[in-house]
């Protein structure tokens, strides 16, 4: 039996990496903050209530100082959340721009709307799926002449391309600067690694699950499988079960003897990786160590040309998405993760493996959201599909997101009675890293 572990951005999350978007949409805001107020400037700013303001300018925002009294000042929508760059920005030019003393004021305008919007997305909530908005975007186009100041998915899509590309640059300078081997979790690499429970697999797939057990201990040396025939012989309802049930029987009761554990490890480990950075290879991966453990970076890999960025949405079961796709219109289909999946052979290599034999699946850090849907789907309905696993976030005031995880693990599925069955009940799981 073979182990999958879908690795999503909670996995470096987890190691203390400020990957999600997020973190990513405040370190633009922080250095666009920068570039306005040098520390000279925000000494003055805050020690004299007055500072040198200048004027700056890139690919997405645009800050001009203008005449007080412009009717083209903008007041901008602002929260109490003070950890958000964004909306702490916006409030700074609020304030500035009421302050009577002045003689000047600040006007932000955006180049790039589709990252206003998901800026703006982020201050709100804290929270924000760019793919997922980009495909919400996408969709409103079909119905709508305009939107977000686009009129065609082409236009949209050359902002998200350069949003990609900002993505990209943020998340190398991560990789060159924070991941090292003192990251190396022993905790998350025990649970990578560990047994098979049998506790985990579902109902539907037991016969299945003995069926793979049992075919490796046909293949074990004879003197083991003497010894476990003596076991069989022994037990008390030797004449009253067959050999298959009088197995299960040992396993069960034995299940914490070292030579049963030989063949409750998984054959073989896949990590699935969802994230573009290489945390989950430089830690957990080791060639010479880990023979059968595989890994697959699903959606590219930073500074990989043979393996590129694949950057867009996945979620084919969308009613919408036949809509797009009788549009005739090939822009729309520019990001569709099915069709860049094309372009390397990450996706077959996943295929061969569910194909081989039966596996379980580990989330780790994966939100399984609507991103990635399609593929989801296929892993999770596929006959050799034994359980799914979530290792979900524990916060410190002892809340988690382990509902959550099933939430979305429940729209991957078209069957919910195999939902049901295949996902493992909470009692039986644990969060992937303790607070």
């Amino acid at each position: 039996m073979n182990r999958i572990v879908l690795i999503g951005n909670g996995f470096d999350l987890a190691h203390g990496l400020p990957t999600g978007y997020v973190d990513f949409i405040n370190n633009y805001w922080e250095d666009f903050h920068c570039h306005v107020l040098n520390g000279y400037a925000q000494y003055l700013l805050k020690h004299f209530g007055v500072a040198p303001i200048k004027s700056y300018s890139d690919n997405f925002a645009d800050l001009k100082v203008i005449n007080k009294g412009s009717d083209e000042i903008t007041e901008f929508t602002v929260t109490d959340n003070e950890q958000n760059a964004f909306n702490e920005w916006c409030r700074f030019i609020n304030d500035y721009n009421q302050v009577g003393r002045f003689t000047e004021s600040l006007q932000l305008t955006f180049k790039n709307p589709f990252w206003k919007h998901i800026s703006a997305q982020a201050s709100l909530e804290n929270w924000v799926d760019i793919e997922n908005e980009y495909f919400q975007s996408l969709n409103r186009l079909i119905y709508q002449d305009k939107y977000l100041g686009y009129k065609s998915a082409k236009e949209l899509n050359i902002d998200f391309h350069s949003i990609q590309n900002l993505l990209i640059e943020y998340l190398r300078k991560i990789q060159e600067e924070k991941i090292s081997d003192e990251l190396f979790n022993e905790g998350i690499n025990k649970i990578i690694f560990e047994p098979i429970n049998r506790q985990d697999i579902s109902k539907g797939g037991e016969d299945l699950f003995w069926d793979d057990i049992l075919s490796q201990v046909a293949s074990l040396p004879g003197g083991m499988i003497e010894e476990m025939n003596e076991e069989l012989i022994q037990h008390p309802e030797y004449e009253l079960v067959g050999q298959n049930k009088g197995y299960r029987e040992i396993m069960n009761n034995e299940f914490d003897k070292g030579h049963r554990m030989e063949y409750l490890q998984p054959n073989r480990i896949l990590l699935l990786n969802f994230n573009y950075t290489n945390t989950a290879r430089k830690l957990y991966v080791k060639s010479d160590d880990c023979p059968k453990c595989e890994l697959i970076h699903i959606h590219g890999e930073l500074d990989d040309k043979n393996n590129p960025i694949i950057f867009g949405y996945g979620d084919e079961m969308h009613e919408d998405y036949k809509k797009i796709v009788n549009l005739n219109n090939n822009a729309y289909l520019e990001n569709i993760k099915s069709i860049r999946y094309l372009e390397t052979d990450n996706y077959r290599r996943l295929l061969g493996f569910i194909d081989s034999a039966p596996y379980q699946i580990y989330i780790m850090g994966h939100s399984c959201g609507n991103s990635d849907r399609t593929l989801l789907n296929t892993l999770f309905e596929h006959k050799n599909c034994l359980s799914i696993k979530p290792y979900y976030h524990r916060k410190e005031d002892g809340t988690d997101n382990y509902i959550d995880i099933v939430q979305n693990i429940s729209r991957d599925f078209k069957d919910m009675t195999l939902m049901r069955d295949r996902v493992v009940n909470k009692c039986y799981c644990q969060p992937l890293v303790t607070p």
